[in-house]
């Protein structure tokens, strides 16, 4: 799922940590609509489950059974990924919706996270609330990339490195 080092820190939490949260988040989504979906095919769909709501502490306990993951580190990913925590972006980004003022009840609606790319939305969010990790990571993605365009180069082209 990820272009990136799956090693690469993300700020307490690395890249591999987050994507395993995250496919336990995207499991839970993907349950959820296939249910509405079967509802559907004999009843109306159901609009008012169009949307997930749980408590934080649900969302944690439930990221952080599927995924593996330590419920401290899952909050802290979930925190990442709350709408609003940084500079809100769209819902593919911070799919976490809050429903009160201390975002102890959030929402989420389950084909924002089916159709986003975990990897480059949790960076997007690292360029806003860690730039440290943000240019680390962009340092290792230039020198990734410039390997791959030298590996896909004709035999009768090279490339000359700069400094």
């Amino acid at each position: 799922m990820a272009r990136h080092d799956l090693a690469l820190p993300l700020g307490g939490y690395s890249l591999r940590d987050f994507l395993s949260f995250y496919a336990a988040l995207l499991a839970v989504c993907s349950i959820h609509e296939q249910l509405c979906y079967l509802w559907s095919l004999e009843h109306v769909y159901p609009i008012n489950s169009a949307v997930m709501v749980k408590s934080r502490s649900s969302w944690i306990n439930v990221c952080s059974k599927f995924s593996f993951i330590a419920p401290a580190v899952v909050d802290s990913m979930i925190t990442d990924l709350t709408f609003g925590t940084v500079r809100p972006l769209t819902l593919q980004v911070h799919p976490f919706v809050p429903l009160n003022h201390d975002s102890t009840l959030l929402a989420v609606s389950p084909h924002f996270p089916l159709n986003s790319k975990p990897d480059e939305n949790i960076l997007r969010v690292c360029s806003y609330a860690r730039r440290e990790v943000y240019d680390a990571a962009s340092l290792k993605k230039e020198g990734a990339s410039r390997d791959e365009l030298i590996a896909l180069l004709p035999a009768t082209l090279w490339a000359k490195e700069t400094a």
